[in-house]
């Protein structure tokens, strides 16, 4: 990976492209011949203007057609979208050994005791035309692999229709995440059947929670109550879950090598420690709720000794 910071001494006026491209190995070239990714191409020679043409599509999210267009008026080659299509699938295995470059470079996305985690979601796709019918279309992305583990297409309507864990299959040591609409019982239990692990986000409107003697909680209040110090204070067991994501975010902004210590990481941001940035929220959250500016759900979590205060 190139350090931004040789970029910036070499040239005043940095574009996003050049941070892009700091963030490529330094054996992009090398992996790129090994791949053939720019044979046979006549016209385009360049392999990062090649590249840069790609992420219009692919990080802006313009089609094949609009992008062709835009390549052409910023005077990065002129190709057709069909020939833009082909490209993409030949660079396909290149943009993936990258993306598994990176994430060596900034810690494996696996698990110490190896479980495989299964990334799901679905979107709605519609045939072309203006009588298309439209589909509901199921993914599963596996890590720290990077592919596509399996793929369905259903109607958007009717029974077996909506996101559920239920379209996927399962294997021992598998963990599954999805958002919120995959949150309910049907679909956690398919995969608890099966061998394998949910981590979901909660959907209490969805999904009840009960503890081993049968007792209904209400999620937020009991992990509140489980998580925080008599003194008022999110317990320190919590804390120490959050400082590791802060720390990895970081290096990966810096640029900077894993064993860098977060103090260091701080001053290059510009932020204050995490202890004061806690202060101040946690001041922030009791102010704004004196005064009403909450809802009614986060408010409830706080209580007052006494009803004379002065904001």
């Amino acid at each position: 990976m190139k350090d931004i910071r040789e970029i910036n001494d070499a040239n005043k006026y940095i574009t996003a492209w050049d941070q892009l491209v700091a963030f490529f190995p330094e054996d992009f070239e090398k992996l790129a011949k090994e791949h053939n990714v720019m044979k046979r191409n006549r016209a385009d020679k360049d392999l990062y203007d090649a590249t840069r043409v790609l992420f219009i599509h692919l990080g802006i999210g313009c089609s094949l057609i609009e992008t062709a267009a835009r390549a052409q008026e910023a005077e990065l080659g002129t190709v057709s979208s069909v020939a833009l299509f082909h490209r993409l699938k030949k660079f396909g295995p290149l943009f993936k050994d990258l993306c598994h470059s990176l994430m060596n470079e900034n810690h494996k996305l696996a698990l110490k005791d190896g479980r495989n985690i299964k990334l799901v979601d679905a979107t709605v796709v519609k045939e072309s035309g203006k009588s298309g019918m439209q589909y509901r279309f199921h993914y599963c992305f596996s890590l720290p692999e990077m592919t596509c583990d399996y793929t369905k297409i259903t109607p958007t309507k009717g029974v077996g229709s909506a996101e559920t864990f239920k379209h996927f299959p399962v294997s021992l040591n598998d963990l599954y995440l999805g958002d919120a609409g995959y949150c309910h019982f049907a679909g956690i239990e398919h995969i608890v059947n099966s061998g394998g692990d949910v981590c979901v986000r909660v959907n209490k409107q969805a999904l009840r929670f009960y503890l081993e003697d049968d007792t209904r909680i209400d999620l937020q209040h009991w992990l509140m109550s489980e998580n925080v110090t008599e003194e008022g204070h999110a317990a320190p067991s919590t804390f120490q879950l959050l400082n590791p994501i802060y720390h990895c975010a970081l290096c990966f902004i810096r640029n900077a090598k894993s064993h860098t210590h977060h103090c260091s990481l701080y001053q290059l941001v510009g932020w204050s420690s995490l202890h004061s940035r806690r202060n101040s929220h946690l001041m922030s959250f009791i102010y704004k709720t004196l005064l009403f500016k909450l809802p009614e759900y986060l408010t409830s979590l706080l209580s007052f000794k006494s009803n004379n205060y002065s904001t």
